[in-house]
């Protein structure tokens, strides 16, 4: 009977140590979607010095935490993330705003992948 109160005991910190990773993820998440969201806005407004302001915030969010989350996340995911972001700022020198917004887009879908694989759910956790 101990042993089952010690699994039940491991099993409550890891799925209470994946809820606060995932909470941690969104809030580094969420501000880059908004920035994104918003310099696309900036883009269809036709203001696109906004849109590299954003753009050069959103980035460098990503930097400031890329450290921690190559601890959790996988590599790949990152990589890809960091490159989408150096094609959006590619795109702000030609200021074509169908490749931005497709970049930005990408970008965003990429985001919501990252954030759906740390959700707390059955299909993550098994």
């Amino acid at each position: 009977m101990r042993q089952l109160w010690i699994a039940l005991g491991i099993l409550a910190v890891m799925v209470a140590l994946l809820a606060w990773n995932t909470a941690w993820l969104y809030s580094v998440t969420s501000p880059m979607e908004e920035d994104l969201t918003q310099g696309a806005a900036a883009v269809r407004a036709g203001d696109w010095d906004e849109a590299a302001r954003l753009t050069q915030q959103a980035q460098q969010r990503w930097q400031e935490q890329q450290r921690r989350l190559r601890l959790v996340q996988v590599h790949g995911e990152i990589d890809e993330l960091s490159a989408l972001l150096g094609e959006l700022d590619g795109t702000l020198d030609g200021q074509e705003d169908g490749e931005y917004l497709a970049a930005s887009r990408r970008a965003l879908e990429k985001l919501a992948a990252i954030q759906r694989a740390e959700e707390v759910n059955l299909e993550n956790l098994f």
